[in-house]
């Protein structure tokens, strides 16, 4: 069974900043796809890019089929480095 899930449905908005020379580039990705549960057979981690998981035991996981995710154009904040984003 797939069930369909969405970031809208998040009660807090996801936002993603970046610096740039003293200044933010904000933007609220969204992402659609259907999900089902699955089991992990077979993990393989890069230890080199993620921490080692592989000795959790994970309450759920799902996958995600016809995943889409959309990154607006970003909001130009400037003078904001370092400082904790507002709400926009």
């Amino acid at each position: 069974m797939h069930l369909p899930i969405t970031t809208s449905l998040v009660p807090v908005p996801i936002r993603l900043a970046q610096q740039l020379r003293g200044d933010m580039l904000v933007t609220r990705p969204a992402a659609t796809g259907r999900a089902q549960l699955c089991r992990v057979h077979n993990l393989h981690i890069d230890a080199h890019f993620f921490p080692d998981v592989s000795a959790l035991k994970p309450i759920a996981v799902i996958m995600v089929h016809d995943f889409r995710m959309v990154f607006p154009s970003a909001t130009f904040v400037p003078g904001q480095a370092g400082r904790r984003v507002r709400r926009l």
